[in-house]
């Protein structure tokens, strides 16, 4: 797992959120780019007896018009009680994929 602070020195199994990521979509972009760092190389089943594929995804392309796009691409687990009692959020009920930690390059 690699767990992120907002503010304050990171541990060794933590990153610090840059000042710079100040919106949802940099925020987005900058977990999914460690995602497909830590992950990018991991299989996962996501149908019975069926060959694996990446467990996250990236790809990078010119969009129709003109801007340079990503669009990833990630299998995530949820805690199979999920939904049951009503008020648990999704993004609680998600599990970690494994105990990888993030470069520091992910703190600038």
């Amino acid at each position: 797992m690699t767990a992120f602070v907002r503010s304050g020195t990171p541990t060794s199994s933590q990153m610090r959120l840059p000042d710079n990521v100040d919106t949802v979509e940099k925020c987005l972009t900058w977990c999914l780019e460690q995602m497909w760092d830590l992950y990018g190389n991991s299989d996962f089943y996501p149908v019975a007896n069926a060959d694996p594929v990446k467990r996250v995804q990236k790809n990078a392309f010119k969009a129709a018009n003109g801007s340079n796009t990503k669009l990833f691409s990630i299998y995530l687990t949820v805690d199979p009680n999920f939904g049951r009692d009503g008020s648990t959020k999704e993004w609680l009920a998600t599990q970690e994929i494994g105990t990888a930690t993030a470069s520091n390059n992910y703190n600038s």
